[in-house]
């Protein structure tokens, strides 16, 4: 999911692009998944419009999206505890 940009020998400048060698499964799922959230009203549907309205690209907030759900996935199995949305912290 990280971009990678494209800088060779005769090519200085290049748009930055997901790598080809990522596993296109995995991949795809992430973009469905990422696609479903921001069908919903949410903290992600929120930050989907803010960032369209400042004029990035659609794909590349979808990436945005994408890390932001495996982050959140990986926390939630390395903490061993179920995700929750609204996390109260001990004052």
């Amino acid at each position: 999911l990280a971009p990678f940009g494209n800088t060779s020998g005769t090519t200085l400048k290049g748009k930055p692009k997901v790598s080809h060698l990522a596993n296109k499964r995995i991949k795809t799922l992430l973009t469905m998944c990422a696609l479903n959230t921001i069908k919903k009203d949410n903290e992600f549907k929120r930050y989907y419009d803010r960032k369209i309205k400042e004029g990035k690209h659609h794909s590349s907030i979808l990436n945005v999206l994408r890390n932001k759900l495996i982050s959140r996935a990986f926390a939630a199995v390395l903490k061993d505890r179920p995700y929750e949305k609204d996390l109260n912290f001990a004052a």
